[in-house]
């Protein structure tokens, strides 16, 4: 089934097309079902914005300790992606982007 992979027989390409831009467990695919869940574990207020926000925060925290402080790049992205969707959903103006 859909999201289910065996991790022993599964081969270099199949993993690169599983995380690729598009793939079932990329950051747009990714990103949509956190927030899908996120959004319907707050009964779809909007104005529940802050706490959905914070346990979106404490998740991403606590699989920053699992992995001894670091995750992938592909995992700080998504984590971006389902901050900017949730702002999307609860009409937050995007601020400015950080100058480099």
């Amino acid at each position: 089934p859909e999201g289910q992979v065996d991790l022993e027989t599964i081969t270099p390409e199949e993993a690169q097309e599983l995380v690729a831009d598009d793939g079932y467990f990329g950051v747009e695919k990714t990103a949509e079902r956190i927030f899908n869940f996120a959004v319907g574990i707050s009964g779809g207020d909007p104005g529940r914005i802050d706490a959905i926000k914070e346990g979106v925060n404490k998740g991403f925290q606590e699989a920053l300790e699992a992995f001894g402080g670091e995750l992938p790049e592909i995992s700080y992205n998504t984590y971006d992606a389902v901050m900017n969707k949730l702002d999307e959903w609860a009409g937050i103006e995007p601020g400015p982007e950080p100058s480099s």
